[in-house]
């Protein structure tokens, strides 16, 4: 019985003496769960188990040369300026040489601003604790401990039992910002999400959201055949298989909308960024056959015909591509083809109004989000050139169109092109043109120096950011321009800088956006500029920092990819919550590993290697902790 209760005890000291000292800062500190939140910093140290203080398992580290030194680190906390802190170890050794321990604290850059350390001289073949109490400076930003040998102490080392506590100083930068406001989830599942609206986001404090401009990368192709011309417009971008098209409107001279004048061409490429033109043979223009003409002598509908790949899982192969185009009265018509070039009029008539519209592209597509086709299109409001929406379940019979709402200021958007884009497609992506009637920037004689038509160059524009959910809401988290015109007067005419329909990728991080620029003169032309995938908007932190918590989340998946890019001074840390803003343990701020550098798909980590797939399909928030960074998206991944 005796022995029964000796057992007891035993093992009930034993649980009490491995537990955490009551306001210990550091996890892990008798080393229980091996090395987490603790690392190798330099030589050789390694938790063991055996006959360890307390627990079964302590950190040993083994110096055979007196030109080394070995040193095991623990994670950085958040320091509390001008708190005092008290760093202690048990140690034990059966050599001369010495041991000891740093407790040193870290501005928000991540140099080290202050140092201290004390050590013991061997043998010492019992535990003993030695510590050390230092104050932290004002700018100290992170606080952390090291358990080394020193230089020249050769022997065989062990520590157990590590506790760091502070009393007094001012509020942790750990400490949380952003409350919760939002209770109810969102559920995002595998989806990945671009920071370019606030539906992910609860409250954010010291960050903004940034946009991101497009860089030139010159002219691709240059409208300059017979049958194109100055008036070639009205671009669409497709990837077709491994490859790419740009179809637009070749038009050589002035005229009425949709006159016999105007056909449709086609221009290819194997990589986004040299384009040619087949010799395809189907029509005659200007007395040859030799060109690129895909549809002609079919008025009015070259004007703006607008094609896409029908990406219907139940579309018929022989109407792989669909095209919308017409213009008022009669409205819009749907064309079909088997291969994108050679097509047939299927229907007339398929979306109509009463009021003066769709004379700029119709912008259609297959939405696997929404599960039917949809349809955004040039109408009218208040006297300025705006947009509607109408859906589908066969793109033949189509709802009665719904304007767009916005609660920004009303501005002319002379075409919308509208689309799912193409990394996140439940996401649409709109890079309108945005029209300013009568305001001339170029003289007289500047026109007539570039060669403009006298008809075109009294207004200007340039190219806006809009993103929309699959509804009929517009979201203009971002006013300023897009793609700003360029240097040079024959960028400041009506009706240049429209971008065409659709983004494609052009490289393993880069994505192309095309537009058509000095229009109406002798050097018209479509310009390809390059931007980072995901890269239109982000949210972003300066050098002081921020903070960023979401709604609660339900996902899907096993890790956390993001795409981001610091300074070599930043970095961005994330803490997994539950739906009342409280830390999961294993995945709490300072458990998170910096993310520092710059990627399209780096995978977050925290200490504890924990599985998120053990948190999927519950509601989680995300906290973020930013500096010197922008964030661009996440997704949650298997």
């Amino acid at each position: 019985m005796k022995r029964f209760l000796s057992a007891i005890i035993a093992v009930s000291v034993a649980n009490l003496v491995i537990a955490e000292p009551a306001g210990n800062i550091i996890g892990n500190s008798s080393f229980e769960s091996d090395s987490t939140g603790w690392k190798c910093d330099r030589g050789d140290a390694n938790v063991i188990s055996g006959d360890a203080r307390t627990g079964a398992k302590f950190v040993r580290t083994i110096d055979k040369s007196d030109e080394d030194t070995h040193v095991f680190q623990s994670r950085h906390y958040p320091a509390r300026p001008g708190g005092e802190y008290t760093a202690s170890v048990w140690v034990r050794t059966k050599d001369k040489g010495g041991q000891g321990i740093y407790l040193s604290f870290f501005n928000g850059t991540g140099a080290r601003i202050t140092n201290e350390n004390v050590r013991v001289s061997g043998p010492a073949k019992d535990w003993e604790q030695i510590s050390l109490t230092g104050k932290a400076p004002e700018e100290a930003a992170t606080v952390m401990v090291y358990l080394y040998s020193y230089l020249k102490d050769v022997g065989t080392y062990d520590f157990d039992d590590v506790s760091l506590t502070v009393k007094g100083g001012r509020e942790s930068q750990g400490a949380a910002k952003v409350k919760p406001t939002v209770s109810g989830p969102v559920e995002i599942n595998s989806r990945r999400e671009l920071f370019v609206d606030r539906f992910l986001i609860d409250g954010m404090k010291d960050l903004r959201f940034a946009l991101h401009h497009p860089q030139d990368e010159g002219p691709v192709l240059n409208l300059d055949k017979p049958w194109e011309g100055q008036f070639a417009f009205y671009s669409t971008v497709l990837k077709v298989g491994g490859k790419y098209r740009v179809y637009y409107r070749g038009r050589p001279d002035v005229g009425k909308d949709g006159d016999e004048s105007e056909s449709t061409c086609v221009a290819e490429s194997d990589d986004g960024i040299v384009w040619t033109r087949p010799r395809l043979g189907i029509h005659e223009r200007l007395g040859t056959k030799e060109n690129n003409v895909i549809l002609s002598g079919q008025s009015p509908y070259s004007h703006n015909f607008s094609p896409f790949v029908d990406i219907n899982p139940k579309a018929d192969p022989k109407e792989k591509f669909k095209a919308l185009a017409g213009l008022h009265p009669e409205g819009l018509a749907l064309f079909v083809s088997p291969d994108g070039y050679h097509w047939e009029l299927k229907k007339r008539k398929i979306l109509t109004s009463k009021e003066f519209a769709f004379d700029s592209q119709a912008c259609a597509f297959w939405s696997g989000h929404e599960k039917k086709y949809v349809c955004y299109f040039r109408t009218w409001k208040n006297k300025t050139r705006w947009v509607s929406r109408a859906t589908s379940d066969d793109c033949l019979t189509w709802t009665t169109p719904v304007e767009m709402k916005s609660d920004r200021p009303l501005e002319h958007f002379y075409t919308n092109q509208t689309h799912p884009y193409f990394r996140a497609p439940h996401l649409y992506i709109s890079l309108p043109a945005r029209f300013i009637p009568k305001r001339q920037v170029i003289t007289d004689e500047q026109a007539e120096q570039i060669g403009v038509n006298p008809k075109y160059f009294k207004d200007t524009s340039d190219a806006v950011f809009v993103t929309s959910r699959g509804d009929d809401r517009f979201d203009r988290t971002f006013m300023t321009s897009f793609i700003r015109p360029g240097i040079g007067a024959q960028n400041w005419v009506s009706r240049t800088n429209y971008p065409a329909l659709n983004m494609i990728q052009t490289s393993p991080e880069e994505m192309s956006v095309y537009v058509n620029q000095n229009y109406a003169q002798p050097t018209a032309h479509l310009r390809r500029y390059s931007m980072r995938l995901d890269g239109f908007g982000s949210v972003q932190a300066d050098y002081d920092g921020g903070e960023l918590l979401t709604k609660p989340l339900i996902f899907s998946g096993s890790k956390l990819s993001i795409n981001f890019s610091t300074s070599a001074a930043g970095g961005i840390r994330f803490e997994l919550q539950n739906e009342k803003g409280e830390a999961i343990p294993g995945f709490s701020l300072y458990e998170c590993r910096e993310q520092i550098g710059n990627e399209i798909d780096r995978i977050v980590t925290w200490d504890s290697d924990g599985e998120l797939s053990d948190l999927a399909g519950k509601p989680i928030r995300l906290r973020m902790v930013m500096k010197d960074v922008d964030l661009y998206s996440l997704q949650f991944q298997e």
